[in-house]
């Protein structure tokens, strides 16, 4: 076992509760907050333990996402499509952002436990853009896809839910993901005008989408965006309902990082 192990999985559980105390105080954990400070304090003593815990989860999500996009490729048939023609998908992308942001923070934990440096501004934004593009995926299949296969007389809801990997990437990596940049990531409050920019992997997907589509190159891969199939006012419709919501649901993570992060 070599020292950086011993570093950073034998030490943080050998320290003495004062010393956790001393380590959660200085990680910025919002557990000793209000007048019972005996209890808070004795709560610190887990905070090392729970980051531990939480880079485990992520280093969870990062193998299960990227499982699922090579199983949905290999499925979808490579050899067929193309690998690229598998990630027209919002969700794959969205997907696969919440594999690297989760790696990235990883990393960067683990760079932190050893050296004590914090996590550069990079990882936490990719964490943010990631935490808002798989809301959008959860909720788009939730308000949309899933109903219109239900008025089409199929089992909307089971195959998005239930159905092989979806589980996965339609609701338990949105959450896992949200919960994590909500609780270690957000470090310093956020403001409305801040948010905006979980908006830009949504709007860079829309700005390859659209053209795509409008060349042919692309049949959708979503209805609302076969531009072909509906009126040219539609479209702008649906274009500007899409920026509007991914504006709205950048503040779930936002609000959820400023009442329960490190910047509590």
């Amino acid at each position: 076992m070599t020292d950086e192990v011993v570093a950073l999985f034998v030490r943080p559980l050998a320290l003495a509760p004062g010393d956790l105390v001393e380590i959660g105080v200085a990680q910025g954990y919002p557990f000793f907050l209000g007048k019972r400070e005996n209890l808070f304090r004795g709560l610190a003593c887990l905070c090392p333990v729970f980051h531990l815990l939480a880079q485990l989860v992520e280093f969870h999500v990062v193998l299960l996402t990227f499982a699922n996009i090579v199983k949905y490729s290999l499925g979808r048939g490579v050899a067929a499509h193309g690998l690229g023609d598998n990630f027209t998908y919002y969700t794959q992308c969205s997907n696969l952002l919440g594999a690297i942001a989760c790696a990235a923070c990883l990393v960067a934990e683990v760079r932190e436990l050893l050296t004590g440096r914090a996590p550069g501004r990079m990882a936490r934004v990719l964490k943010y853009w990631a935490s808002c593009c798989l809301l959008m995926t959860f909720v788009v299949v939730v308000a949309v896809l899933a109903p219109m296969l239900e008025s089409a007389g199929r089992p909307g809801f089971y195959l998005m839910f239930v159905e092989g990997a979806k589980p996965i990437t339609h609701f338990g990596a949105p959450v896992l993901v949200i919960c994590s940049y909500a609780v270690f990531e957000a470090v310093r409050p956020m403001t409305l005008r801040q948010s905006i920019i979980g908006v830009a992997p949504t709007l860079a997907y829309a700005l390859v989408a659209y053209p795509c589509n409008i060349a042919r190159l692309w049949d959708g891969p979503y209805p609302f965006l076969q531009v072909w199939n509906m009126p040219v006012w539609a479209s702008f419709v649906w274009f500007a309902v899409l920026l509007v919501l991914s504006f709205a649901l950048c503040q779930v993570p936002r609000l959820a990082g400023n009442a329960f992060g490190k910047s509590k």
